[in-house]
C-alpha cells in the first residue's frame, strides 16, 4: 500500500512447465517424459514462453492497472483439478 502513490503495483505469476529449451533438452533424453506430463493437463499441452510473456505484458499494461496484489496462475488447466495427476502422484508416493 505504501507504493501505490508512487504507482508501483505488485503482482505474481504462477506458471505451470513452460516448453523452454531446457525442457526441449529433458525430452531429448527421456521422450517419454513429455507424454507422461500432457496427460495430467486437461488442455492436452502445456504453455509456451509467449503465453508468460503475453500475462507480463498485459499487467505492466494500461489494462492491467486495476490489478495489484494479485497470483494469476497459468498452468494450462493444471491446479483446475484432474485424476492422472492426482494418481500419478499416488503411485510414486504410495498411500499416505
Amino acid at each position: 500500500m505504501q507504493y501505490a502513490p508512487k504507482g508501483i503495483r505488485c503482482n505474481a505469476i504462477v506458471p505451470g512447465t513452460i516448453k523452454t529449451p531446457a525442457w526441449a533438452e529433458q525430452v531429448a533424453v527421456n521422450p517419454e517424459t513429455f507424454e507422461i506430463l500432457r496427460q495430467w493437463y486437461p488442455s492436452g499441452d502445456v504453455a509456451e514462453p509467449e503465453d508468460i510473456a503475453d500475462i507480463v505484458l498485459f499487467l505492466a499494461s494500461a489494462q492491467g492497472k486495476a490489478m495489484n496484489g494479485a497470483s494469476l496462475v497459468a498452468d494450462s488447466w493444471l491446479t483446475a483439478g484432474n485424476l492422472a495427476m492426482s494418481r500419478f502422484v499416488e503411485g510414486v508416493l504410495g498411500e499416505a
